[in-house]
């Protein structure tokens, strides 16, 4: 009898170490992102998260770059994204090329530039000129910040990457913010865009 529950002690205390060690790995090596409808259709050119569940993610560039994903409760999109399906999506969008060529080698986002001028002249161009470029970009990924108006170019691509960027890196969809400021040689600022603007 004392046999059978010392047993049963010692299989309960290796399930429940294979449980904390699930829970562990799945912790480390998964994220949990949940999008709103608004901004769901924004980032994933205008699907909802009911489109986006039925279509797979078609037409997206997370199509296949996603563990799990479902529609909560509230109607946001939930993705469950493993840090390869974080890199296989930074890496499938032109913006988050764009990004990284900005942020250059000392801020790595894990992004590979891979598109030339023979792709993409204007994307290929921007990536070409980056380092010439007075764009920077904040820490945080909120702020962009131009003192050229050739660099006016850059929003285009720079306000969705630094949006996907701090949801990745855990912000709630919700509260994301990124101001694209553009100031001229005397320090005054010329044009203020906000992303995204759902106005």
């Amino acid at each position: 009898m004392k046999t059978k529950k010392l047993l049963l002690i010692s299989l309960i205390s290796i399930v429940i170490l294979i449980l904390v060690v699930l829970f562990i790995f799945i912790y480390n090596n998964y994220q949990k992102i949940v999008i709103d409808e608004r901004t769901c259709q924004s980032l994933l050119f205008g699907k909802s998260p009911t489109d986006f569940i039925e279509s797979k993610g078609e037409d997206t560039t997370i199509e296949g770059c996603y563990t799990y994903a479902k529609v909560d409760n509230n109607g946001n999109l939930v993705l469950f994204l493993s840090k390869k399906d974080i890199r296989e999506w930074k890496n499938a969008r032109i913006d988050m090329q764009v990004l990284q060529s900005v942020l250059g080698k000392e801020r790595d986002i894990d992004v590979d530039i891979n598109i030339n001028l023979e792709q993409n002249y204007i994307v290929g161009t921007l990536i070409e000129k980056a380092d010439q470029c007075t764009v920077t970009v904040s820490e945080d990924f909120s702020k962009i910040i131009a003192f050229q108006d050739e660099d006016g170019l850059y929003a285009t691509f720079l306000g969705p990457a630094c949006f996907l960027q701090q949801l990745l890196d855990g912000k709630p969809a919700n509260e994301i913010i990124v101001e694209y400021i553009q100031f001229d040689e005397d320090g005054n600022e010329v044009s203020k865009i906000v992303y995204p603007n759902f106005d």
